[in-house]
């Protein structure tokens, strides 16, 4: 009697970078690939605060088993829990052993982010195939650690290839999902032109004090879109108007629709982000956080400059009446912004999701 085959195993992990799994998950429905899927991540986006992570609140809705790792990082900025957070980073790779020991992948996928380290290093010491993918123009630290146990490494960008081992390294692309890939690109603005603000799933602070001064002018003309995050949702609530909406976090199909309505868009220069502005040649108006590693964000953001497609502009809130005149220079000019992107036929992140399932398949099929 033949014995049944079993499912194989992916496990995927990382951190701030759920939508690239989701993107990846995707693809994997698609292909009616018969395998079970596992996600190792963080439950909470901060150390101290009841936020939680992008991945968490996405990936434990889909067809994954989504396992929450108790780990640290090494905090950019010091606080009151930056010695607790170093010191979980420990326990983090003695917890990643006790999962990856009980699941028993066969490959496992790395997105970056600081949750992915632990779940690789005892990936390598149980001799299961790790595969990397880098979503930066340049590299993150965890994945930049990890390279030297990896079976493969993915990358975004060309940029990119400088940071890895060259005889195991491919351009595969950013894997937006194919919500956005489907998408009609917007050639003109039709009516009251409409400003979408995010910070990301959590929310910027920074973002929000520079919206906040040059607020009242915006609303004079622009219909806005406003995702502040948790911890500064009640601040901007109570400005809410017709032409001003306010949340703390919507799901994903929201945020396809607020790409779809929204002509303009101030954001942060995340991988993701910037994958997705250029699949839609949406103007935009990039605000790169400062203190990343590699300056990655800033490369992200140049990238989408380079292309025609955003301004760049700081952080600093006296930057308030210089976004102000971004925003009115990327209206103006929003046909032909459009036109010049759409020209380029940049269509490498539109692929990539078929490219990292098929390289995933090279190593369980």
């Amino acid at each position: 009697m033949l014995k049944k085959k079993k499912n194989k195993k992916i496990l995927f992990t990382g951190g701030h970078a759920g939508t690239t799994t989701l993107s990846i998950l995707d693809e994997i429905k698609a292909q009616k690939k018969n395998w079970e899927l596992h996600f190792i991540g963080v439950k909470k986006a901060i150390e101290g605060k009841s936020v939680e992570t992008l991945e968490y609140k996405i990936l434990s809705e889909q067809e994954v088993h989504f396992h929450s790792l108790v780990t640290g990082r090494i905090q950019k900025k010091f606080t009151r829990y930056s010695i607790f957070s170093f010191l979980k980073i420990f326990l983090g790779i003695f917890h990643a052993f006790t999962l990856v020991n009980r699941i028993k992948p066969d490959v496992v996928v790395s997105v970056g982010g600081f949750a992915s380290f632990p779940v690789v290093i005892n990936a390598y010491l149980r001799r299961v195939p790790i595969i990397i993918h880098e979503q930066t123009s340049a590299v993150g630290l965890a994945n930049k650690m990890a390279s030297v146990s990896a079976a493969q490494i993915l990358i975004s960008r060309e940029s990119s290839k400088k940071y890895f081992p060259e005889k195991k390294t491919k351009l595969v692309g950013n894997p937006i999902r194919g919500d956005y890939a489907k998408l009609p690109v917007k050639e003109k603005i039709t009516g009251t032109p409409t400003i979408l603000i995010t910070g990301g799933s959590r929310g910027s602070q920074p973002i929000n004090r520079m919206i906040k001064k040059i607020l009242p002018d915006l609303l004079q003309k622009y219909k806005v879109i406003h995702l502040t995050g948790q911890l500064d949702f009640e601040d901007f609530k109570k400005y809410s108007a017709s032409n001003y909406v306010v949340y703390d976090f919507v799901d994903l199909k929201d945020m396809v629709n607020f790409f779809k309505e929204s002509d303009v868009v101030i954001a942060r220069s995340g991988a993701n982000t910037v994958s997705e502005l250029i699949a839609l040649c949406k103007p935009a108006i990039l605000i790169p956080i400062p203190w990343t590693r590699y300056d990655e964000q800033n490369l992200n953001a140049k990238f989408a400059k380079k292309l025609g497609l955003a301004e760049i502009i700081d952080q600093d809130a006296d930057s308030s009446e210089k976004l102000l005149k971004m925003i009115e220079k990327q209206i103006n000019n929003f046909s032909e912004i459009v036109k010049e992107v759409k020209k380029q036929k940049f269509d490498l992140d539109r692929t990539a999701p078929k490219k990292i399932v098929d390289e995933i398949s090279c190593f369980v099929e």
